[in-house]
């Protein structure tokens, strides 16, 4: 991906486009925990002056995936299991308040995206890699996302996913391929049908088992 005028933008667009790109890299686990972030390098590598690299690594901060001290160098913040369980405890719960609040109904893009992510889940049977397991699962959370009504409640949606995804992909090597992929689809499939006859509850519940569901998984992979 190259960033060639990236500084004719706009400096909120540009703020958005760089934390995007960042935030998807530790997700991904390109940027691994513990890996320092040079203010330098990344400006050099976006075409753009350190000022709005510092800007976005401050709200990547805020958001618990980098940390830094006065001094010393920014770096992608542990993966701290112990606390997972609240975070997805609260995760949970936004879910299940996004579906009471109601939802905004689907678009045709939207099914159009659970089909590829269907495809795509298929195809992954036969190529297991866990950078494309990890894309999957955003672009499945990004739909559920842009259904969110609250714009509040969107965001901390949105933030909590990306805090507690990297857990994810840190463990699916050890994981069972073909049971994760079979039961990721069906989560997909029932999220789509779901969304097909508007039913806002049910969606909120259905995100909420999906969450619930991963947590546990989780938690036997971690104990086993």
């Amino acid at each position: 991906m190259t960033y060639e005028g990236l500084s004719n933008l706009s400096a909120a667009v540009r703020f958005e486009v760089i934390h995007s790109e960042i935030r998807r890299r530790i997700c991904f686990l390109i940027y691994p925990p513990g890996q320092r972030l040079s203010e330098a390098a990344l400006a050099l590598e976006f075409g753009i002056s350190r000022t709005p690299i510092r800007s976005v690594l401050a709200r990547l901060e805020a958001e618990g995936l980098v940390e830094s001290q006065q001094g010393s160098s920014t770096r992608v913040t542990k993966i701290e299991l112990s606390a997972l369980k609240d975070e997805y405890e609260l995760r949970m719960s936004m879910a299940e308040l996004a579906g009471e609040m109601g939802v905004i109904p689907a678009a045709e893009i939207d099914f159009e995206e659970i089909a590829q992510i269907c495809d795509d889940l298929q195809k992954m049977k036969l190529d297991p890699r866990a950078v494309e397991y990890a894309r999957i699962n955003l672009n499945f959370h990004n739909v559920f996302l842009r259904r969110v009504r609250n714009n509040s409640l969107r965001t901390l949606i949105d933030q909590m996913y990306f805090k507690t995804s990297r857990i994810w992909l840190s463990n699916l090597p050890s994981m069972n391929w073909t049971e994760e992929i079979d039961q990721f689809f069906n989560q997909v499939v029932m999220m789509r049908d779901l969304l097909l006859i508007n039913d806002d509850r049910g969606i909120g519940l259905m995100q909420r088992h999906v969450i619930n569901s991963s947590f546990i998984r989780l938690m036997k992979y971690n104990s086993a």
